[in-house]
């Protein structure tokens, strides 16, 4: 009970943090929209910006974890202010700085639709496709292409999964193990009903076509 009244107060802080920054780029009061961002993240997640934007993934979640798991109210704070930070920093053309916060962001809010579900993250969805169409305008990494054919393909929309694995194919031609994730893709929505590939935006015969291209190449 206590750590479940701790989290629901984090998030109670965490949307009073937004809607000010909201209202101070609305102003562009940029400077005191990064300023309350600094002061923000250790109390939220326990780490400061620097840490958060350029930690190593894997030692990333180790840093936002609490007793070996995963501590969401940290995670969901950190997402969510590094969502904000981004957009900032893009307002500044702060073009280094604004992809590293929407890249953390987004490898953080997919692995928390990883490990618990898109039910999780149902309530922040416009925000995480926000962050997802603000990196897509930056030349991508095939890592960060892969974490968009997961978010997509984790979230249901398999039309847009579809492209991101075929953009990040057409950079990394020889990349099999994307290859083979790209096969079991297609081959799990070919057992699924019409309905479903419809409202993912894809239809059966566009999956056929898909599987068969990936494993005539492979």
């Amino acid at each position: 009970m206590v750590r479940k009244d701790f989290i629901l107060r984090m998030i109670e802080q965490l949307v009073g943090v937004i809607h000010e920054l909201l209202g101070l780029r609305a102003a562009e009061d940029f400077q005191a929209a990064l300023e309350l961002l600094e002061r923000t993240y250790p109390q939220l997640t326990g780490l400061d910006g620097d840490l958060l934007r350029n930690t190593e993934p894997a030692t990333l979640l180790q840093l936002l974890s609490f007793a070996g798991e995963l501590d969401l109210g940290k995670v969901v704070a950190a997402a969510e202010l590094l969502k904000e930070e981004g957009d900032i920093r893009a307002s500044l053309d702060d073009d280094a700085q604004a992809y590293a916060c929407y890249d953390r962001s987004l490898f953080l809010f997919v692995t928390l639709v990883e490990r618990h579900g898109p039910q999780l993250i149902d309530s922040r969805l416009q925000r995480v496709d926000a962050v997802a169409d603000a990196i897509a305008r930056y030349a991508l990494p095939a890592a960060t292409g892969y974490r968009l054919f997961d978010y997509y393909r984790l979230t249901h929309r398999y039309a847009d999964a579809e492209n991101w694995l075929f953009r990040v194919l057409e950079a990394e031609p020889h990349d099999n193990d994307l290859r083979q994730a790209g096969v079991a893709f297609f081959a799990d929505l070919l057992q699924r009903t019409d309905h479903e590939l419809y409202l993912g935006g894809l239809s059966r015969t566009e999956a056929a076509d898909s599987l068969a291209e990936l494993t005539q190449n492979s």
